[in-house]
């Protein structure tokens, strides 16, 4: 899969990531969008990262078995 990651000082792209295993109770959603907030302030500086914005929107593509989940992010 592929997640977004900042690279270096103002540079962003897409870079190669394991899909996660999944636990009970979770799901995998696949992210079409999340906002980065304070992790902007990380990007202009160029603190390396892939974990970008916290407040997504996307699908879920993936629950282990039918029941109650806790969302988990990829």
């Amino acid at each position: 899969m592929k997640k977004a990651a900042v690279l270096g000082v103002k540079h962003a792209g897409l870079v190669e990531a394991p899909v996660p295993e999944i636990p009970q109770d979770s799901a995998l959603i696949k992210v079409h969008f999340a906002p980065m907030c304070a992790e902007y302030k990380g990007f202009l500086d160029g603190n390396i990262s892939d974990c970008l914005g916290h407040e997504a929107v996307g699908e879920v593509v993936q629950i282990p078995r039918p029941g109650r989940i806790k969302w988990v992010t990829a």
